[in-house]
Order: C-alpha cells, then structure tokens, then sequence
C-alpha cells in the first residue's frame, strides 16, 4: 500500500536546536507530525536518483526534500511489502531495484520505477530457495547484474532474468560441506572469476558458478574475515592468523603470519585499513600494528601499547591523517611512532569508548559508540581544527534524545540520524558558517537590541531585559553594565534600545523609558539625559527609540510619539525637531524609528507614517508620505531601518513592504518584496558589506541583495542563525568586515567574505502527475520509456512513475493536468528554488520561486517538451534540466484519419463533377480505346504466354536439383526400420532430408530452407555440402554452430535454413533443431513431444542450441516432419496445425514405419482433399525400434 505523508506538494520540518555538549547546533527533525509513517527509524539508504529512503517500524518511506512517501504492507496485495516493519535496506541494483529486508525475514524488491514490490518468500520445499532472513554477512551486485547474498547457511544467487534464487554448492562432497558454510565476503576478480571468503578459507569460483578451487584453508584459524584493497589497487584477505596477500598471476595467495598468532581469532581482528603510502593498519587484540608489504614485517606502535590504548577503529581523513579510536579515546597517529591523544568524554556521556569513524564535509570527524540495537548508541562530533568533542544531544519534552544509529551522509554531505522513537534528524555541517552568539559563551541575555563598536575594538550589545553586555575580541572576555549599576549614577532599568558612537569615542545608548545615557568607554562613568517637563532643551520623552552622531558630534534621537531631537554634547542642550509647525502630524504618525545622516550631511528620519528629509544648512524638509501607490513614497506606512550604500543611494527597510530604494534624481521610490525572493516583507535592519550588497535582518531569517543582478539569497534557523527573527536596528558592521545582527534569541556573527556557497547543485527529479488535480496511479506493467495514460475504474494510470519516464500520451479529454517535480538537495529544501518551461507553449522560462509544481490547462493537440530545473538555497542552478515529453493527441474528429477522410469525400465530389465534364469526351474516345485495347490485350496475351514458359523451365531446373539433393537410397538403421516419403507443392518448396550409418550411429537431417525455387535449391545445396563434409567429424552442436556462422556470413540476406539433426544408437536418440516443427515418440499408450527448438540456421550467429536425448522403447516410433504436413489447408481454407498432426498421431499406431508413414499421409490428404494442391513441400520420415532384437 503506498500512503503519501501529507496532502499537497510541499511542507517544512520542525526547526531544532541540538545541544553538542554546550554549543547549540541546528538540525531539522521529520516526525509523523511531518509525514513519516513511524518514529521508529530502522535503516536510511539513499539511491542513484538522490531519494532518500527510510525504514521504519511501520513502513518504508521515500523523501523527496517536500514530502514522504510512504509504503506498507497490504494483506490483499501482493504488490506490497510482506510486512511494515522494515528492518534494513541492502543495496539498489542496476535495474534500480531496491532490496529490503522486513521482520517476517523475507527479502522484498522495491522496483523503484513502479513502487511495486515482489516478495522473495522462502519455499521449504525447495533447497535452491533463500532461506528465512537471519543474519547476512555480505550483498553484493556482480558484472552480470546477478545479486549474491552469503550467509551463515551458504551463497545465494539472484538472476535477475529467471527472477529467481539459486543456492550454490547443493551437494557438495561433505568435506566441503564447513568450507560453504559461513560465507562472509564474495569478489568479482578482473577475468570474471569469484573469490570467496568463508568460515574453512577462500575459494575460487569459476565463471560456470560449478567449479571451484581452495586456494588458502583456514578451517583452523576461525575461517577468512574478508577481502578489501589498498591505494595500490592490491588485494588482501585476513584470516584469524594470517595476513593474505593476493597473487594474481598465480591466482594464488601469500600469508603472512600475525603477530598474536596462537590467541587470534576471528572476533579478535578490530580493525584493518591501508593508508595512502600502501601500509596497513590493523588491530590485534586492541594493539595497532603497522605492516610493510615490501618488507613483510609487522611493527608495533609502541606509544599507544605504552598508553594502554585499546584500538576499536581506524579511520584515515581527507588530509591522510590517520585516527584511532579506542575504549579510552581517540588518538591522532604519528606514523613515525607519536600520538595525540583526546578526551572526549563529555557530560552525561558513558565515557570515551569509541567503536566507529566517520568524517563529514565540513572536516569534522563523528565518532560512534557501543551500538544498542534497541536504540542505536552515542554519537559525538569532533572538530580536528579545535581539538574539542561535542556530544550530540536533543532534548524533547522530559525525555532527552541522545542515543541515535549511524548516520547517513547524502550526496549533499549532510548526515542523517534515526532514533528508536524520536524520529529523523537532519545535520548539515555547511550550517556552521554562521556564528550564533549566546549565554553560554558569556553574553548576558538573549534578547538584542543594538550594537556598537568602540574605538578599543569592544563590541557593546544592548540587551532588552538586562542592560549592556562588553565584549573584547582580544582577551575574549565579557564584561557588563546592568540595569542599576554605574558610577556616578547607576544605568536606568531601561531597554537600551540603540547605542552609537560618538566623536570622542564616548558611547551613547538610547533607553526606552530611562532617556540618552552617555557612557565615557574609558572611565566607564557615566551621565544621564532626560526629559523634564518644565525645559523645552530637554528631552521631548525618555522612551527613546532610536539614535545617530553626526559629523558635528551632535546627538540625534528618536522618541515613541514625541518626535525627534539633537543634543549638543557641549552643552547639554536639546534642540527638538521638527519645528512646532510639525508638531500636530508627528503626534499623529507616531514613532521615530530610525535616523541617518547622508554623505551630505542631511538627516533622514523614520516615523509612521512619512519619512522626513531634514537639511540642517538650509532648513529645508522633504516629506515622503508612506502607503504611496504613485511611487513618490514608500508604499508601506512605515520604514524601521535606513541605509546609504558605498555608492550613495538611499535604502529603507519598511514593516510591511520589504525593501525600498530612492531614486533622488527621478523622486521615485523602488521596491523588493517576498515575490522577488526576499525571504520576509518585514526589514528590521539594513548593512552593506565589503562587496556592495545588503544583508538585512527580517522577521523569518537574513537575506542578502546582489544589488547589480537584482537576486536574494536567504538564511534561516538552520543555517545556524540566532533564530528567525530579528530586532530594529539590531545590525552592525565591524572594523574587520564582519556582521553582527541581533533578535530574540542571542546574536549572530559572521564574515560575508568567508560565506562562500554550497557549490553541489541539486539534483531534480518529476516526481508526479495530476490529472484534473488527482493522482495518477502506478500499474508497474512493463518497463517503458513512452507511456499513454489510461482511464481505470478510479482513475487515471500510468505503467511507471513518471521520474522514469521520457513521454507522456495524453488523450484529447486530459485537458488539465499538472506536473510536480522536486529538488533532491536536503540542506534547506524549503530554500530550493525553481523554474520549468513547457517548449511549444511557454515563450520563456517561469520562475516558481520555491513552488513544486507547474499546471497547464486547454493545450491544443501537439507535442510539447517540459524542462524544469533547481537552484540550491546558495542560488546554485542545475546546468542539465530534467525533461520529460508530452504529446497530447487530438480527438478523432481532428485526427489523420479524419483529415484522409475529409480528403477523400473533397476528392470525390470533385470527381464527381468533374465528371460530368468529361463524359461527353469519354464517348467520343471509347471506340478508339476499344481497338487499342484489342490490340494490347493480343500483345499482353503474348508476353504472359513468354513469362509462363520461362517460369516452368525454371521450376521444372528448381525441381530437378532438389530431387538432386536427396539421397539415392536410404541407410540401414541397425535394430530398427527407417521410411520417409515428400510430396512437393506446385511451386518448389525447400525440404531437404539425408542420413548416413556410421559405427553403428545412424544420422538423419531433415530441412526445410525458407525461400522456394531457385533459392531455396542453392540453400539446399550449401546446407547438403556441409552436412556430408562436416557432420561425422564434429558433435551435433559444433555442426550446428559451425552451418549457422557459414550461412550468416554469406551473407544471403533472408534465408534460412530450419534443420533437425538426429542421432540414433540402440534405441538412445540425440536431436537438435533449428526453426523446425517438434518431434514426436509414437508409443503403445500415446506419444511423446520433443520441444528442442532454436531459430533457423543463419539468422543470429552467436545463438546457442540446445541438444535433447530421448530413450526410443521396442515398438515405438520417432517421427519427424516439415512444416507443409502442420501447414495443410482444407478447402474451408482452415488450418490443420500441430493439434490435426497429433489427432492423427493418436490414430496411426501401426505395426511398421512404412505403414505408420501411409497413414500420417493419408490423414492429411483427407484433412486437405485430393482436389486441392499442397501449398508447401511436406516430407515426413518415420523411425520405428524393432520389438525383436
């Protein structure tokens, strides 16, 4: 049963953040809540598509970046799995079939074309059937496509043509019996042969699967582990106590004694790996040891021996560095002899034991503990470059999450985690890029408002609920000025909400409620601003918003619902603005939300509602009303955030409109939305970096703008952001060029420069069709490259998934239909970005943003081509489209045939008045034709007459040399009485028949060439020569295949020759044949049919014939006929066939051959009638054993 995991085409995962012992990670997790069909996950395998496949406990499912797809058990299917529960998947095979392995311990086949599934249930009654699934040392795919599953009960092979099982070695001698047993790993060598490895040693396989060798026993050693090369491409095998080395001229191997020889056993081998310079590694009782294959010689690693190290894994990275890990740590190995060792025992951890290795793209190494199978094991990551361990850890509700199975790392790099109940979680190391800025590394809040940089390289951050925390880049250590604390006077227990620097490096923060603090970055004292009711200099309000110095050192502030002011810092006085005039409209538009200062020393500013464009110089102000639809404003009504680039222009970050920009010389206003790729229409914060572009902070992620190519490219949660949202104002650019935004969950630093992006583009795949928005269903009948939809008794079908198909037919009715498609790239699917045409309809590519499907409604009968590519969240495109053809047929009133029809009535009626014209001029002609007529008809009569006598001639030469080809007389069959008969049709057919004695073997031919007269003579003649010249020194089979390749390369173009070769010798009989009717044994009770046939000689040069022997009782018969005997029509015109042969058989049991043979013929003639000619040559010769010896 297939059950799709949720309703539409797309959805998202849960956003999480994971704990790596303190350092927060950000990971997506796929539960039942996001269309898994369990939370249970059992296995993960991702196939050469790029689908990611999941089993669990209740279901296998596909994950197409929007979706799951999920497949289960169905009592009344077979087409379904055998059982839900999924225990693991082995491998997809080359015909893209996926091998899966259910808790009833049967192997089932998921053709990934259909998502049908044939189950391989065990036969008890049948000792070559795979028996119950238990354990499996080794599945692998040969050459050939067979599949070869080994076991602790043998070697089983799948042939993917007979679709069946065949176990190798079924009665064996028993003193083999030990040595097929166990089998743990099976190789393809270069010449085609197999080596395998098994519990009494290696065994070399012939091609023919029967034949075999023992090439190294080891019985008593625990049997051979396995096989695996090294970076020369040479081959080893390890037993219990040797080291084997593979001599491939000799076919033969060379050991090496191990050095805990005497004590090893299988179990007893930790780990082995080559390294780069052609060395191995291997773990002897928890000891590393180090073998020189030049030498031959092991050497101990005596630090780690010294250290007591007890090597579990060996892992060699990208940079050939070669790690170990042990039950007390992990260890970087000097190949000179050194180590490093490292802790990595974090808290909660069961300790340092380490029995697994792998690395990630981003260069981190994840290290697996003791596995449960119950719930997997511990997993930490390990960053080489910091030298620190990072446990991985989800906390969900009450019940941490921290033990999970191996990963999977996709084709993307990002790795996979199944949990025993807590379903899927996603990693991707490319999230790192970001740094997210929090309480556990010192900060003293989450909440962030505002940043400044003073002139020692500190970073201040205004924490809303806290006050200032102090950050020194250089000795890496926080400091803070809290609500209450300061000197002279304390910090007000007020929101900083923006903070600036001034022209003698003092700081300033602008509180919401506590007025203008102004803090001296090197005293640390500090003085207090507010408003006072009775002083006009002062403060308009102490709920301050916003804040900026000028290039005069004034300070300039922003209020909630006061307006604006500039505080002289020399005189402590304010200058309020704008003037009173304004007064009435700014209490109306409210807040000020920002202020900016231009290369021109104008002031812009932000309120509700308008932006005002203050000079100072000359007095003058602009006003840009906001909810503009004319372009002269912004079309939101408010901005929050300002902007000048390095080129001068003015941008504005509004709350509902996304990103403006203005065009001074033109007074209009541009604007970018959601619909042009902005990730939020909410702008919180605007910078520019180094390379010209913006970053803003919004209210779901950062976005970053190509000003010249007009793109964005989004940043989210997962990408390792403090979280979604963002706070006003909260964005600074440092010194160095790094970035730092703000919002409600901590900060996030990072360098634009250093950004990069995700080079790997995403693979794209159709994943569905819709007609009239339901699903088309997947029959799995055949394997199809163009498949016509059909109508069913629910709806629509189709024989494949339309991923694996290159047309469509749709009929003239399928008027609506849609297209899905999705983008195999896992790291931020919902980023993945899309665009398709439809050649033959669409003008020009569509841009779907991040929608999946394409729908096409009313297309006129045609063929069309849909390509639809991807982009990565990174912007990175597919260069190579998926395309799939759609050919939409026109109804039958609009078809050929109707327009051949439509043709001819045109045709006819023109005719027909055509017609009438040319009556007259036809009876004025008709006497004159009727004398050139006579006149034609007395020429044609003669050169019939000439025709005639030339073909009798020639039949009557084709005749004479078929009659020239048959034997004189037939052979003496020792024991046995031989009669044949032929009767030859009007027009000469091809039969041929001869025999020799030889030995005491009788041979018989029969034929019967393709062709008649004259070609089927010189057939006859060819095949004649090579059956007198070759037949006696050569076996059936080396005759037939010797005749076949003569006759295809003389090249004769077609014809053929079908032929029945028998063999006889005291009552045993060898037949081949070669595009011939069958043979039969007439007995006392019945007949046999002998079924041998192959295609005619000739016809494909490399075919292999069959040879069939049959027992010849005393008393019965073999009879053998061509195809004119099956072949006789009656003068209904009906056929008599092989049924009216064996009625007659049935009828003719008779005391001799020749009696038997009068019979045969004499039924036919009665079937045909005596009056009707033999359409095809007939000849029939019967063979009938002696009952006397």
């Amino acid at each position: 049963m297939i059950k799709r995991g949720h309703g539409g085409f797309i959805f998202f995962a849960t956003l999480l953040v994971m704990v790596l012992s303190g350092e927060e990670v950000r990971h997506r997790r796929y539960t039942s809540a996001q269309g898994l069909s369990e939370n249970a996950v059992t296995s993960l395998f991702q196939d050469r598509k790029g689908f990611l496949w999941v089993g669990t406990q209740d279901g296998l499912n596909r994950f197409d970046g929007s979706g799951f797809l999920a497949l289960r058990s169905e009592l009344t299917d077979t087409s379904t799995l055998s059982d839900s529960w999924v225990n693991g998947i082995l491998l997809e095979d080359s015909r893209e079939v996926l091998w899966v392995v259910t808790n009833d311990r049967v192997i089932n086949l998921v053709d990934l074309k259909s998502l049908k599934v044939q189950r391989l249930t065990p036969d008890p009654r049948d000792p070559s059937s795979l028996t119950p699934f238990r354990g499996l040392f080794r599945v692998k795919e040969d050459s050939q496509g067979r599949v070869w599953l080994a076991n602790d009960r043998g070697v089983f092979l799948w042939n993917p043509r007979q679709k069946g099982f065949r176990r190798l070695f079924i009665g064996a001698p028993p003193r083999y019996e030990q040595l097929f047993r166990g089998v743990r790993d099976v190789l393809e060598i270069e010449d085609g042969r197999f080596l395998l490895a098994t519990l009494g040693g290696i065994v070399t396989l012939e091609r023919d699967l029967t034949h075999f060798k023992v090439r190294f026993e080891a019985e008593s050693q625990g049997g051979v582990i396995g096989f695996g090369r090294d970076s020369q491409g040479r081959l080893w095998g390890l037993s219990g106590e040797n080291l084997l080395r593979f001599e491939p001229e000799r076919v033969e191997w060379t050991s090496f004694p191990l050095p805990e020889r005497g004590v090893q056993k299988i179990g007893k081998v930790r780990a082995a790996l080559p390294d780069r310079r052609g060395n191995l590694w291997l773990s002897l009782q928890g000891n590393l040891y180090a073998f020189d294959p030049l030498r031959g010689t092991f050497t101990l690693h005596e630090g780690l021996k010294r250290a007591g190290a007890d090597v579990r894994a060996l892992f060699l990275d990208r940079g050939g560095r070669l790690w170990a890990g042990s039950a007390d740590g992990l260890y970087r190995i000097d190949q000179r002899g050194g180590y490093t060792r490292f802790d990595i025992a974090t808290p909660g951890s069961d300790g340092n034991r380490i029995v697994g290795i792998t690395q990630d793209k981003a260069g981190d190494l994840w290290l697996n503990g003791p596995l449960n199978p119950n719930n997997g094991g511990i997993l930490t990551r390990f960053s080489p470059s910091e030298g620190r361990s990072l446990r991985l850890a989800f906390s969900s509700g009450s019940q941490p999450v921290d033990h999970f199975f191996p990963p999977l790392q996709d084709n993307g790099g990002n790795l996979w985690f199944g949990t025993f109940g807590s379903g899927l979680f996603l990693y991707s190391p490319g999230t790192r890029r970001f740094h997210h800025l929090h309480p556990d590394e010192g900060l003293i809040g989450v909440n962030v408002f505002s940043f400044v940089e003073d002139d020692r390289g500190r970073i201040w951050t205004g924490i809303f609920d806290k006050g200032i925390d102090i950050y020194d880049p250089k000795t890496r250590k926080h400091s803070s000025l809290l609500f209450g604390q300061g000197s002279p006077v304390s910090f007000p227990n007020a929101a900083p909400m923006a903070l600036c620097k001034g022209r003698e490096g003092e700081i300033w923060a602008a509180t919401l409620g506590g007025g203008l603090v102004r803090v001296d970055s090197k005293s640390g004292k500090l003085r207090i601003y507010r408003n006072l009711p009775s002083d006009p200099r002062s403060l308009p309000s102490n709920a301050l918003t916003s804040c900026a110095v000028d290039r005069y050192g004034g300070v300039w502030v922003g209020t909630t619902g006061q307006g604006g002011a500039r505080l002289d810092p020399k005189t402590g006085l304010c200058q309020r603005f704008p003037p009173s005039r304004l007064t009435p409209t700014l209490q109306r538009n409210g807040n000020l939300w920002a202020i900016l200062e231009d290369r021109k020393g104008r002031i812009w500013m932000a309120l509700d509602g308008m932006t005002v464009l203050y000079d100072p110089l000359s007095g003058s102000m602009t006003r840009f009303p906001g909810k503009s639809s004319d372009g002269k404003g912004v079309r939101a009504e408010r901005v929050i955030s300002l902007l000048e680039d390095s080129r001068g222009r003015i941008w504005l970050g509004t709350g509902t409109e996304g990103l403006a920009l203005y065009d001074e010389k033109r007074g209009l206003f541009r604007h970018w939305g959601e619909r042009e790729g902005l990730a939020n229409n909410v702008v919180y914060s605007l910078l520019e970096d180094s390379q010209g572009a913006l970053w803003m902070g919004t209210n779901k992620g950062l976005s970053r703008f190509d000003t010249e190519r007009e793109k964005f490219f989004n940043y989210d949660l997962f990408d390792g952001l403090q979280e979604n949202e963002f706070n006003i104002g909260a964005a600074l650019r440092l010194h160095d060029g790094r970035m730092i935004f703000g919002g409600v969950n901590g900060a996030t630093l990072f360098n634009p420069a250093s950004l990069g992006s995700d080079p790997l583009f995403p693979p794209v795949v159709i994943t569905q069709l819709q007609i009239y928005n339901k699903p088309v269903e997947v029959t799995g009948e055949g394997d199809v490259k163009t498949a016509k939809v059909k109508r069913g008794p629910k709806g629509y079908l189709l024989p494949l998934q339309p991923t694996y198909l290159e047309e469509i037919v749709l009929g003239p009715k399928e008027k609506v239909f849609t297209l899905g498609y999705g983008a195999l790239h896992f790291t931020g699917p919902e980023r993945n970005r899309f665009r398709y045409i439809l050649e033959g309809f669409d003008r020009e590519w569509i841009d779907a943003g991040n929608r999946r499907y394409a729908t096409y409604t009313n297309l006129p009968a045609g063929s069309y081509l849909f390509k639809v590519t991807a982009a990565n969240p990174d912007g990175v495109w597919n260069p190579k489209p998926v395309t799939l053809r759609i050919r939409i047929l026109p109804p039958f009133w609009k078809s050929f045939w109707a327009y051949l029809f439509y043709l001819g009535v045109a045709v006819s009626l023109l005719v027909a008045g055509r017609g009438a014209v040319l009556r007259r001029e036809r009876e004025r002609t008709a006497v004159k034709e009727s004398e050139l007529r006579a006149r034609a008809a007395e020429a044609q009569s003669r050169l019939v007459q000439q025709e005639n006598n030339r073909k009798s001639r020639e039949l009557e030469e084709a005749r004479q040399l078929q009659l020239s080809m048959l034997p004189l007389s037939l052979p003496k069959v020792q024991g046995a009485e031989l009669a044949v008969a032929m009767k030859t049709a009007a027009e000469v057919g091809g039969d041929y028949y001869d025999g020799y004695e030889e030995r005491g073997e009788s041979t018989l031919v029969l034929g019967d060439a393709t062709h008649h007269g004259l070609k089927a003579g010189i057939m006859v003649s060819v095949v004649k020569g090579l059956f007198l010249s070759c037949s006696s020194r050569m076996s059936s089979l080396e005759f037939f295949h010797h005749t076949n390749i003569t006759l295809k390369k003389m090249h004769l173009g077609p014809l053929y020759m079908g032929l029945t070769l028998c063999r006889y010798r005291e009552g045993r009989i060898r037949i081949v044949c070669a595009g011939m009717p069958p043979a039969y044994i007439l007995a006392r009770e019945g007949f046999r049919r002998i079924s041998a046939s192959g295609i005619p000689l000739g016809a494909l040069e490399d075919f292999v014939y069959e040879e069939r022997e049959e027992v010849l009782g005393e008393g019965e018969s073999l009879v053998l006929f061509t195809d004119g005997l099956a072949e006789s029509f009656n003068a209904e015109e009906r056929l008599w066939g092989l049924q009216g042969v064996e009625r007659a058989l049935a009828e003719c049991r008779r005391d001799s051959a020749q009696e038997i043979l009068r019979c045969l013929l004499s039924k036919e003639e009665e079937w045909r009638g005596s009056d009707k000619p033999l359409t095809d040559d007939m000849t029939v010769i019967v063979l009938r054993r002696s009952t006397e010896p």
